[in-house]
C-alpha cells in the first residue's frame, strides 16, 4: 500500500519537474529547408461537437516533411501563455 502511494506520488510531482529539467538542460534543434510556404485555416472540434477555427501557415519542406504553424489562445489570461505560437507536423 505504501510502496503504490510512493508511485503515485513520484508520478504526479516528481516526474513532471524531473522532465521539465532534463528538456531545459537538453534543447533539441531542428534545420528545415522550406521549399513552399501556403496560408490558410484550419478547424479543431471537440467531443461534444464545439469547435474552433484558427489561421496557420502549411510549410513543406525536404527534408522535414509538411509542418503546420498555427496560433492558438489559450485559456489562461496570463502573458506568457497568452497568443502563443504552436508547430504541428
Amino acid at each position: 500500500m505504501l510502496l503504490g502511494m510512493a508511485l503515485i506520488f513520484t508520478t504526479i510531482f516528481v516526474a513532471p519537474v524531473t522532465l521539465k529539467a532534463y528538456d531545459a538542460a537538453h534543447p533539441l534543434v531542428v534545420s528545415c529547408r522550406i521549399t513552399q510556404a501556403t496560408a490558410g485555416d484550419g478547424s479543431s472540434r471537440s467531443t461534444r461537437g464545439i469547435g474552433a477555427s484558427f489561421n496557420q501557415v502549411r510549410l513543406d519542406s525536404s527534408n522535414c516533411g509538411v509542418v503546420s504553424m498555427r496560433k492558438v489562445k489559450m485559456r489562461r489570461r496570463s502573458p506568457r501563455n497568452f497568443g502563443k505560437d504552436v508547430i504541428t507536423s
